[in-house]
Order: structure tokens, then sequence, then C-alpha cells
């Protein structure tokens, strides 16, 4: 990924991040209790049955009292304002209701949200941390410059290679390499050896080998892979091991410069058609044109030529 559409990934979703979760505290902050009625609404309820039962009462006594009879109808006035307050509180709970209904989905939806782009910021942030560390690490074990290259064990045995103790060299090496396993420059010392030095095509191969199934950058195994290739159709006569790692590098590693010789190898293999043919196929070249005749010698002195006709 291009390093500048990353940078601009990463300010927006942090942009992403700090909007949603400001949204989602502010909506949790106005976001009130729900209630279920109101604390009126069971004393209306009361005051209902209770005019109703006092009404009751009254239809059953004798009409005889008119004093009775006004009263009754004082009740029963009550009673129906009750009933029509009641649906009216009801309604404006309901109402209530549905405002903090909406106000808890909005919570709800702000926080999923802002937890979908914490998981995309943390996927890219897992993603190039463990790339830069697998970068480092692979640095520090291939680094033919580092401090490693000052290690004493080390120095002496690139000190047996300068005075032609190839074999030395290599056992000195192999003891190195045991105690570091991580440093991989110094197989790759080994097979270099073994190619240049002691023209033993067969070791260099079994090194080169055992380096490839280490983790490295995908440039530096492309190449090491392509350098291996070349052994198998030059030294060693293996062509299946040969084209086998090739598909390897195209397939596992594409995007690498290496890929790209890869391809063009499998491609020449594969069959193009030959110079010859196409040298073949060219049109003839035309024949030169035949020399002009000789004009005959004049006797005249030097500087005059015959008059023209």
């Amino acid at each position: 990924m291009n390093r500048t559409l990353k940078i601009v990934i990463y300010a927006v979703l942090v942009v992403a991040t700090c909007l949603f979760a400001w949204k989602f505290v502010h909506a949790y902050r106005s976001m009130k209790p729900v209630q279920i009625a109101d604390e009126d609404v069971p004393e209306a309820v009361e005051n209902v049955t209770t005019n109703a039962a006092r009404s009751t009462n009254v239809a059953a006594s004798p009409p005889s009292s008119t004093n009775l009879t006004k009263p009754a109808l004082a009740s029963g006035t009550n009673a129906a304002v009750a009933d029509t307050n009641t649906p009216q509180r009801g309604l404006a709970t309901a109402k209530r209701l549905g405002r903090e209904g909406a106000s808890f989905v909005q919570v709800i939806g702000y926080g999923g949200v802002m937890l979908i782009v914490l998981i995309c910021l943390g996927v890219m942030l897992a993603h190039d941390f463990s790339h830069i560390v697998a970068e480092r690490f692979t640095q520090f074990i291939l680094d033919d410059d580092g401090e490693a290259r000052k290690d004493p064990a080390y120095e002496r045995a690139e000190q047996m290679w300068a005075n032609d103790e190839f074999l030395d060299a290599i056992q000195l090496m192999r003891d190195y390499l045991k105690e570091h396993p991580q440093k991989l420059y110094v197989a790759l010392r080994i097979a270099e050896i073994y190619e240049k030095n002691l023209n033993n095509h067969l070791a260099a191969a079994l090194e080169y080998e055992e380096v490839l199934r280490h983790r490295l950058l995908p440039e530096q195994w492309g190449w090491t892979a392509i350098h291996l290739v070349n052994l198998y159709f030059g030294k060693l006569d293996k062509p299946d091991k040969a084209v086998a790692l090739l598909r390897r590098i195209v397939s596992e590693y594409g995007e690498t410069a290496a890929a790209g010789k890869a391809r063009s190898r499998l491609a020449q293999m594969e069959g193009e058609p030959p110079e010859a043919a196409t040298e073949e196929a060219a049109p003839p070249e035309p024949a030169p044109p035949p020399p002009e005749p000789a004009k005959p010698a004049s006797n005249l002195p030097k500087g005059f030529r015959p008059r023209s006709k």
C-alpha cells in the first residue's frame, strides 16, 4: 500500500473514532431513565373507583331526599373528569417513552460504529507493527556490516577464509551458526564459499535450500531463490527443481522483482518463436545496382576537357 494512502486511512480512522466516541458519550449522558407511569396516575384511578362507588350508593338510596342527590351528581361529575384525564396522562407517558427509546437506539448505534472503526484501526496497526518488526529482525540477521561481524568467533572464521583455509573456515562458521541460529548471513556465506571457492555446487545448493526454509523479506527470499534456480539449471542439471522453484516464486512472491524475472524465464521455457524463423520470414534484400560504365580516357592536357557537342 502507498505510504500517503496509508497515512490518509489512519487519519480518517482516528477522526472517525474520536467523532463517534464523542457522539456515544453525549448520547449516553443525555439519555434519561425510563419511567413506567406518572406518580399521580394510581391516585387518579383510586379517585375514580371511590367516586364511582359513592355515586352507586346514592343511586340506591330513596329519592325522597333532595340534598343527597346533589352530592351524587357532583361525585359523578368528578368521576367523568378523572376518566378524561387518565388517557391524556397515558399518552404523554407513551410519548416520553418513545423519545427515550430513540435515544437508546442512538447510543447503541454510535457505540457499534465506534467499535467497528476501532477494530479496523487495530487491524491496521497490528499489520504494520508486525511488518516493521519482521523487517527489522530480517535486517538484523542478514546485515553483513552489523555488530555481529565484530564477533571474535566470526572474525576468526573470516581470517581462516582469507588464508585460503576454506574447510576450516566453514567449520568455524557452522559452529558460530549453531550458537546463533538467527544469523542467516552466516549460512549464506557458507553457501558462497562452497560455490565460489570450493566449486562444490551441490553443497552450495543445499545451503541455499536451508536458508529458504526461514522467513525472509520477500525480495531477499526471491533473489536467493533465483540464485538457486541458476545453480539447478547450470551446474546441477536439475530442471524439474528449477521450474518448481520458479513457479513458487511467482505464486508466493508475485509482487517482487524476482517474480518478474521468474515469469520471463518460464515464458522462455514454454516456447517462443526462435530468431532463425524470424530471419527467414524477413524479405530478401534488393540486389545492388550495376556499376556505371567507365568513361574513355581523354588525350587533352591537364586542365582541358573535350568540347560538348
